[in-house]
């Protein structure tokens, strides 16, 4: 079972009842995604980063929102207001939360900046992606073991390089919703996509189609 919608946006504006807007407390300073992801939650924050997952992607499973990556970490960001897309630069002030065991941003405002940026994703191993991933735009190879409809959040593809399972969630707000039938356990696959977690699950969560790519018979 995945996120419920109405679940987090309950525990979202929960939370931003019970403590004063950032604009109502103490100024902050930037600080690194890194800083962010290790404050005590409900702490302000203000961070500036790419962003690596757009605006609403992920809306099946997560909460509506976004994420961004420094060159320190990632993190998700809760927001239904904004529309950014794919290497924008946005800065981002909110309190830090924590939603299933996954790190998150609360957001109060965000900002566009001038310019743009490209992350490059992380190499990790399917049997080598934990809590020092979560956040970061990763990417890993592997042949796919077994296929499971998580309807109607999504699919699970899990994959293995012989280091160990790791699973792909496919959102079904997502394109790659529409070649779920594709993919069959025996086909070698490469993914790109965000390092997410549910409770005690971490997973890699592409965003467009041209994420995953079925890689020639040896």
């Amino acid at each position: 079972m995945r996120y419920g919608i109405a679940t987090l946006l309950s525990a979202f504006l929960l939370g931003g009842c019970q403590a004063a807007s950032v604009s109502e407390s103490t100024p902050i300073r930037e600080m690194s995604i890194e800083a962010a992801r290790a404050s005590t939650t409900g702490a302000a924050v203000r961070v500036t980063g790419i962003v690596t997952v757009h605006s609403g992607a992920f809306a099946s499973s997560l909460s509506t929102g976004f994420a961004i990556q420094d060159r320190t970490a990632g993190i998700y960001v809760l927001d239904s207001e904004h529309a950014f897309e794919l290497g924008d630069r946005v800065r981002v002030t909110g309190r830090r939360g924590m939603e299933f065991a996954q790190h998150n941003i609360r957001l109060e405002s965000a900002e566009k900046l001038p310019g743009s940026g490209t992350v490059d994703p992380r190499a990790v191993h399917t049997g080598g992606v934990g809590e020092a991933e979560e956040g970061y735009l990763i990417r890993a190879a592997g042949r796919i073991v077994r296929v499971e409809d998580d309807a109607p959040y999504g699919y699970k593809i899990f994959i293995d390089d012989d280091s160990g399972e790791l699973q792909i969630f496919i959102d079904a707000s997502t394109e790659l919703i529409e070649d779920v039938t594709v993919w069959k356990p025996g086909d070698s696959i490469h993914v790109i996509g965000f390092a997410g977690r549910y409770e005690q699950t971490h997973e890699i969560m592409p965003r467009i189609r041209s994420d995953m790519v079925k890689q020639a018979a040896d």
